[in-house]
């Protein structure tokens, strides 16, 4: 059975559109788009450790990105676009 859409659902065609104009990033999930938070100093020092101290941990086959970087995930029920975050790795 279909589900109805919300009235602000977005395409990801859409999002993605709308992102290119955008000053502010925001995630995708499932046609629902969300603001997000800015970091701040203290953050984006944290995230430089720990990016630096992962990449010389892991094996030359793993990559390790920044808050900066867009990732894509779709399964067979959802297409999600994050800009990761201190709280999770992809």
């Amino acid at each position: 059975m279909n589900q109805a859409r919300p009235a602000n659902y977005l395409t990801v065609e859409q999002y993605l559109d709308g992102e290119l104009g955008s000053t502010v990033r925001h995630g995708y999930v499932n046609g629902q788009v969300y603001a997000k938070a800015q970091a701040n100093d203290r953050h984006n020092l944290i995230a430089t450790n720990a990016n630096a101290l992962l990449n010389t941990a892991l094996p030359d086959t793993c990559e390790v990105f920044i808050s900066d970087m867009k990732v894509h995930i779709h399964t067979e029920t959802d297409t999600v676009f994050y800009y990761p975050r201190r709280h999770g790795l992809l």
